[in-house]
């Protein structure tokens, strides 16, 4: 089916549900997340519909859709001031003003779609703001960037932020729709200085190290920025890049999480931000498919209560995705079937069969955000049927989500000082606190077989790995040969050696005794006035270590 019309299709069927979430004010509240400023993008989802005569819909032409966009983006000018900057509300807590380059973005491009049927006044009235935001903030900061030694270093080390490619992509537009060829030339020249910042996998870092759903975020703005430019670099940029996203999709389109340290969780997946510049080439086409699949997916399931914001990018994908792009009728994604190397960024991908075990193994690299986590889970196992088995992501300062903890001296390491793959591609090579550890994992007919061990400790050492499971309220789990509802009660269950425990229709076995608990809450930093969530739970066993007790061998079947 054709891509295009697949999209619109999910975008119209959702209409009702969106507009539920606008009150009469124009602020978009989502259930159960409260009021984010990126939701009040809803604007530019109006702006859409109402304009989009391509294929049947019944919002075309609507004046109660165009008051419906007029609404939204009204609210989101009380959001902002005479200097430029919007206030930030994020789950109903205000952290302060910032330089919204997504939500002037998505402004200007509902102006432009709205021109011909808004009031002068409303007109002169956002053209205005954005004029604010763009010249007080934005084209300043892109300018600053574009002389500074330090940018010129950290993009040579490959770091650059998602945020900062969507200012430039900002600027070019702003230049562009105010004819000014000196703004579009000044976003021409940073650009491709990011381009040529792209690592040897395709992708670029944000931390200090890499990830994974947010990877899609950086190239959806890349994407975006070809079809505005038509810069060549920046296709060439983005054919490198299909390789690095491709390769990080488990065979159900989710994404992979062990090797991204800005989300704790491998189910999350933004497939709003697909970049619609994978449609051009032939290699895309799995990709593209997967990502529009996602989508229509997602917004299939009723009722829709899921970000707007994403919904926004969604738009601007949509209107570039190819229009003759057709959807290959895929069930699973597979287009890497044989294992994956990335030595220079110390990702390993191994497959066999239905199997997929991807690790990651860069040092955590100490960096002032809230955004990046410490990579502490090093790997995860997926399998079909069950989807992810044990890992998924990585948090904050909790010791029981790392592979490992060493107690040395009287110090607890639980983050890697030292990691490397091994050359026969079985496995990690890790230092916690001066002490040797290893992970190794084996495929045995129907079985993968995962052995940990430490070297060297002392009597008065102790280690303990952590093997986390990524749950949900009501999952059944068996343990010790009692079946378990997982609810908010905690529990503890010990495993003795040879014991199994039975998690999403496989059976997991220790060779030394163990013990699971439930529930690992990870700390979210997202959020300021944290409160106890079971958005994300982690079941945890624990094994624990000694100078005579220091190898551990896990089968999963």
């Amino acid at each position: 089916m054709n891509a295009k019309e697949m999209l619109f299709n999910a975008m119209v069927g959702i209409y009702e549900d969106v507009t539920k979430m606008v009150t009469e004010t124009g602020e978009t509240i989502v259930p159960g997340s409260g009021h984010i400023l990126y939701s009040q993008y809803t604007g530019l989802y109006f702006a859409e519909l109402f304009t989009n005569n391509r294929f049947p819909n019944p919002y075309y032409m609507d004046p109660k859709v165009l008051e419906q966009a007029i609404k939204c983006w009204e609210y989101f000018y009380t959001l902002t001031d005479s200097d430029g900057k919007t206030r930030l509300v994020t789950y109903d807590n205000y952290w302060g003003l910032c330089v919204d380059e997504w939500g002037v973005f998505h402004w200007m491009n509902t102006l432009e779609l709205l021109k011909d049927y808004l009031d002068p006044k409303i007109i002169d009235k956002w053209n205005d703001r954005i004029d604010t935001i763009m010249l007080k903030n934005v084209v300043p900061g892109v300018k600053r960037q574009l002389y500074s030694n330090r940018f010129r270093y950290d993009v040579a080390q490959h770091e650059v932020s998602n945020h900062f490619c969507w200012h430039v992509t900002a600027a070019y537009r702003y230049g562009q729709l105010r004819q000014d060829r000196s703004i579009m030339d000044i976003a021409d020249e940073v650009m491709n200085l990011i381009a040529d910042g792209q690592t040897i996998s395709g992708t670029w870092y944000e931390g200090k190290t890499l990830v994974s759903k947010y990877a899609t975020v950086t190239i959806g703005a890349l994407s975006k920025y070809y079809f505005l430019s038509g810069n060549k670099k920046i296709l060439h940029a983005l054919q490198k890049s299909l390789s690095y996203i491709s390769k990080l999709l488990y065979p159900d389109f989710s994404v992979s999480a062990a090797i991204d340290t800005r989300n704790r969780y491998s189910k999350a997946f933004a497939p709003m931000h697909f970049p619609a510049a994978y449609s051009l080439f032939e290699e895309g086409n799995q990709v593209v498919s997967a990502f529009v699949k996602a989508v229509c997916d997602a917004l299939s399931r009723k009722p829709f209560k899921g970000s707007t914001q994403g919904l926004a990018m969604l738009v601007e994908n949509y209107r570039h995705i190819q229009d003759d792009f057709q959807v290959l009728p895929m069930e699973k994604f597979t287009l890497y079937k044989d294992t994956v190397r990335m030595p220079e960024e110390k990702v390993l991908i191994l497959k066999k069969g239905d199997w997929v075990v991807d690790m990651c193994c860069q040092p955590v690299r100490v960096f002032g955000s809230r955004w990046i986590l410490e990579r502490q889970n090093l790997f995860a196992v997926y399998r079909d049927q069950s989807g992810l088995v044990i890992g998924g992501g990585h948090s904050i300062a909790q010791p029981e989500l790392s592979c490992f903890n060493v107690i040395s001296a009287g110090k607890l390491y639980y983050t890697h000082e030292e990691g490397n793959l091994t050359d026969a591609n079985d496995g990690m090579d890790l230092v916690y606190g001066n002490r040797k550890c290893k992970i190794r994992f084996c495929f045995e007919e129907d079985a993968l077989k995962i052995r940990y061990s430490v070297e060297g400790l002392s009597e008065t050492e102790r280690a303990y790995v952590h093997i986390p499971f990524f749950v949900a309220l009501d999952e059944k789990i068996g343990c010790c040969g009692k079946e378990i509802t997982l609810s908010k009660e905690p529990f503890a269950c010990g495993i003795p050696e040879g014991g199994s425990l039975m998690i999403k229709g496989r059976t997991v076995t220790l060779s030394e005794e163990g013990l699971l608990r439930y529930p690992i809450l990870p700390y979210n930093s997202y959020i300021v006035n944290h409160e106890k969530s079971f958005n994300e739970i982690f079941a945890i066993i624990t094994v624990e270590f000694e100078h005579n007790k220091h190898e551990l061998t896990v089968t999963v079947k």
